[in-house]
């Protein structure tokens, strides 16, 4: 009976996680910033573990102690590649100049990829839970693209303002880059035509929005390749509206899109002079090379940075927010050894959510496919996204990370069930 309303619990604040989630507003304790989705994470973790506890203590057959300690690690365990992500990048961590720094992002790492990835992989996902949890992403998500889209259409606002709930238009990119390829695999796959029509209302407008040339890139990679893991006709589909929208609508939306796209990603400004954005890589190549192995120190990123233009000249005024690569980021802050565990980690993710999607590929019968393969194929493409749009954009930021995390943990977990089915 405890372990049923811990359970109805701690589903209540997974709900709350995922409705909060898609914001960029935090308040200051104790000098860090914290979002909505933060202390609800925390105490989900708590809860989960209490509930955990009381599953293995009062199982029926429960056997050893031994047995039960064993148990209960493999409940609350995390993925081995999530493990090693999280050690390899502590290590930086005595390389840091700010060890406060340091412990702050060390310590939000964990929250996201360790307590948040675990509450949302544990949970037993069931086609009802499933069909729920898909109205409440549908809705979340047009919540964020209907303010985008009055922020596109008021004259008031400039580009960077145009950013849903989200800080700017770089992380209102990424916001898109990992939530469409899930909506375009609900639009695709899914037997509702109410869900579908909905689906498509929120492509077409969140289409006009995308101001950032790397979210864009992303996302034209990620939907791309959700259309082909379904078929060669979604694809063609999929390829003519693009086609079409590039050469006549884009154009002549209010905002330029297409000028404003290019020149998002564009090496050099009008003037010829190479962009503040690529200015910062090679400065993070730089820094990176003063501590190849274990970095500056997980954190200290923008702290240090300054110190590494040499005799580049910055660009004078106000900076772009959110334009670092990712990569770079972690290269430069956590060596190589922080590098490889963020492309290990990704890479193994892909790979679980390929195996949960591939039954619907094997062809053995005509059936729909089921909400898990849904879920599957749209981390897939949201995966892709990630890693593209982080080239242009760091999303390991409060709202778009956490988001990500949400979306791939509950696809590995409904893989996993599939499996223990079986």
């Amino acid at each position: 009976m405890i372990s049923k309303y811990l359970d109805a619990g701690l589903t209540a604040i997974l709900i709350l996680i995922l409705a909060s989630a898609p914001t960029q507003y935090s308040f200051a304790v104790g000098g860090a910033h914290l979002s909505i989705a933060d202390p609800l994470i925390w105490l989900g973790g708590f809860l989960f573990c209490i509930s955990a506890a009381v599953r293995i203590l009062f199982a029926k057959d429960s056997g050893t102690p031994f047995k039960r300690i064993l148990a209960t690690l493999k409940e609350i365990l995390p993925l081995p590649e999530n493990i090693l992500f999280v050690v390899l990048i502590s290590l930086s961590f005595f390389k840091a100049e700010s060890k406060s720094d340091a412990a702050k992002e060390l310590f939000q790492v964990v929250e996201y990829v360790i307590v948040a990835f675990v509450l949302f992989s544990k949970l037993k996902y069931d086609d009802k839970k499933m069909a729920k949890f898909t109205v409440l992403f549908l809705a979340l998500v047009s919540i964020v693209v209907l303010t985008a889209v009055l922020q596109y259409f008021d004259s008031s606002a400039d580009i960077m303002g145009v950013k849903g709930t989200f800080g700017n238009r770089n992380t209102y990119g990424g916001f898109l880059a990992v939530t469409l390829p899930v909506i375009l695999s609900i639009v695709l796959l899914i037997g509702k035509w109410r869900i579908k029509i909905w689906g498509l209302l929120i492509l077409a407008t969140a289409g006009i929005t995308v101001l950032s040339g790397g979210a864009a890139i992303g996302l034209l990679f990620a939907c791309s390749l959700v259309c082909v893991f379904v078929s060669r006709r979604a694809f063609l589909i999929w390829a003519t509206i693009i086609a079409v929208s590039a050469a006549f609508v884009l154009p002549v939306l209010p905002r330029h899109n297409m000028e404003v796209l290019k020149s998002s990603v564009s090496m050099f400004n009008d003037e010829g002079q190479v962009e503040p954005r690529y200015m910062e890589w090679q400065a993070s190549v730089q820094m990176w090379r003063v501590e190849p192995l274990l970095g500056i120190g997980l954190g200290n990123y923008q702290s240090q940075i300054g110190m590494n233009y040499g005799v580049l000249k910055i660009k004078e005024g106000p900076k772009e927010q959110d334009h670092n690569n990712l990569f770079l980021v972690f290269a430069s802050s956590t060596g190589l050894l922080g590098l490889i565990g963020l492309l290990t980690m990704l890479i193994f993710w892909f790979q679980r959510t390929t195996t949960t999607f591939s039954p619907y590929r094997s062809g053995v019968d005509s059936s729909p496919a089921s909400h898990q393969q849904i879920l599957a194929l749209g981390a897939m493409g949201a995966l892709a996204a990630f890693c593209i749009t982080s080239i242009w954009t760091a999303l390991l930021v409060r709202g778009v990370f956490v988001l990500f995390v949400i979306i791939v943990a509950a696809a590995i977990s409904c893989g996993r069930q599939s499996m223990e089915s079986k």
